[in-house]
């Protein structure tokens, strides 16, 4: 019986996670984060030197070795990843 009335709260708390999601507010709050967190990866590998790009979404942001940001699933596979 614990378990059913457990499984009712979930689906009201991911039920009100989309709703909260679905308007996008939440969105648009993450996305300056993300812009600053990706602009300070863009900028670190300058500074030793090395050539980096990064790749970003939203809050997600992933850095890249090669001369130019990588697009799609094939181009990132292509990135370096022996020195890492």
């Amino acid at each position: 019986m614990a378990a059913t009335t457990g499984q009712v709260w979930l689906v009201g708390a991911g039920t009100a996670m989309l709703a909260e999601l679905a308007g996008g507010a939440t969105y648009r709050r993450l996305d300056e984060p993300g812009r600053h967190l990706a602009n300070g990866l863009q900028a670190a590998p300058w500074r030793s030197g090395a050539i980096g790009r990064v790749a970003r979404h939203g809050l997600v942001a992933t850095l890249f070795f090669p001369d130019d940001a990588p697009h799609g699933d094939a181009g990132a596979r292509e990135s370096d990843t022996a020195g890492l």
